[in-house]
């Protein structure tokens, strides 16, 4: 009896291990001509093996999957070594399957590429389930999104009503003495209960925007739209606005640099910023006592700078006094949200800045922002220094 040769003894061997592989398996040329498939590939695609043997597998797919196979093709000619492919095709009857083809490049002994060896494993339910796990964690995210808007509400409406009562208190009553001593009340006493009712006035408008803007970066991202501005110009107006209202008990001082006049940030945005810091300075520091604005600028960025004289908030505070509702334990019948804060670290974030706090109890705050400068800005400033020194040439 004649016995094979040991070559077609282990091309037998490893042809049957193909064959009753669960797998799917199949060779084919750098062109996609296919020269072996096992009988499970026939059964996963309903097809004679007769009928495919010799013919271009790409020809057998969708026609909208040609170059990412061609591709993949590619990709094995150049690199040689394996790679795993993912393959989804539609069903006729309108489901769908997934296969995971690992494929590896066989090369003769010149490491020539003579045919693909490709190995798949149909994923079809794992990618379904796999997909359905995805929805389910959207939903759940969805849903704790959710739960926490309406827990902020909730807060919110409990500090609506707890807040607003005592400035609209202080207001009726400013008004009703008014409006029966009027004719008894010198003009300086009818000026300061005007005023008084001012200060409440605006820190009710205060406290209904931080509320509306905390709702609303809840639902969506903070728009960030910014121009190129007067910086000194537009923090003398805010600091003038505080001092009218609730800051005339304090002393302000601003310093601003220079080269940090002009610059780019978003107007309303900055605003908000410096409204809620200036409003926290007055509101945690004694009167008489000074409170410093400070603006200056370091290579490609922007600072910001807040400085009381208060009551100082201690380092366990300090770790969470950016979040929504925290509030120190010192600040004792001071009336606040406790949102003011993080609308602030809000506001810093979507100029792609940072805020740090620097503080000691009983030895006042110091709020320091940092706001990049966009680079078209700085080429815009070069060039107007260059058209500036031509002209004085």
């Amino acid at each position: 009896m004649l016995l094979p040769s040991p070559s077609d003894w282990y091309t037998q061997r490893y042809r049957a291990i193909a064959e009753q592989q669960t797998e799917l398996v199949c060779c084919y040329l750098p062109d996609s001509t296919l020269t072996y498939v096992n009988p499970a590939y026939c059964r996963f695609f309903a097809l004679d093996r007769s009928a495919i043997i010799g013919r271009r597998f790409i020809d057998l797919t969708p026609p909208e999957g040609h170059d990412d196979i061609l591709q993949h093709i590619d990709w094995q000619v150049k690199n040689k070594t394996p790679r795993v492919e993912i393959q989804k095709a539609r069903k006729p009857d309108g489901s769908y399957w997934v296969v995971e083809w690992t494929d590896q490049a066989l090369l003769d002994e010149a490491g020539n590429v003579i045919e693909i060896l490709a190995v798949g494993h149909e994923t079809t339910e794992r990618m379904r389930a796999e997909t359905t796990t995805h929805q389910l964690e959207i939903a759940r995210a969805e849903l704790a999104r959710e739960r926490e808007i309406n827990a902020l509400r909730e807060n919110l409406l409990r500090m609506v009503t707890h807040e607003l009562r005592t400035p609209l208190a202080i207001i009726h009553m400013s008004f009703d003495f008014v409006m029966r001593y009027s004719d008894r009340l010198t003009p300086h006493e009818l000026d300061e209960r005007l005023h008084v009712a001012q200060a409440q006035i605006t820190h009710m408008t205060g406290l209904l925007d931080e509320m509306v803007m905390s709702i609303s970066t809840q639902r969506q991202p903070i728009l960030y739209n910014p121009t190129g501005i007067d910086l000194s110009l537009l923090i003398h107006s805010i600091v003038g606005e505080v001092r009218q209202t609730l800051g005339h008990s304090h002393h302000f001082t601003i310093d601003i640099a220079y080269d940090a006049v002009d610059v780019y940030i978003d107007t309303l945005l900055l605003h908000r910023i410096l409204i809620n810091l200036l409003t926290n300075a007055i509101k945690y520091s004694a009167d008489d006592t000074r409170i410093d604005v400070t603006a200056w600028r370091e290579l490609d960025d922007l600072f910001l700078s807040v400085r009381d004289q208060g009551i100082g908030i201690s380092p366990e505070d300090q770790e969470r006094i950016f979040d929504p509702f925290f509030r120190a334990d010192n600040v004792g019948d001071i009336p606040g949200t406790g949102i003011g804060l993080s609308l602030v670290r809000d506001c810093v974030t979507a100029h792609g800045g940072t805020i740090v706090v620097e503080s000691a109890v009983n030895q006042g705050t110091r709020f320091t922002i940092r706001l990049p400068q966009p680079a078209i800005r700085r080429v815009n400033e070069t060039t107007q220094a260059l058209i500036d020194w031509a002209a004085r040439q």
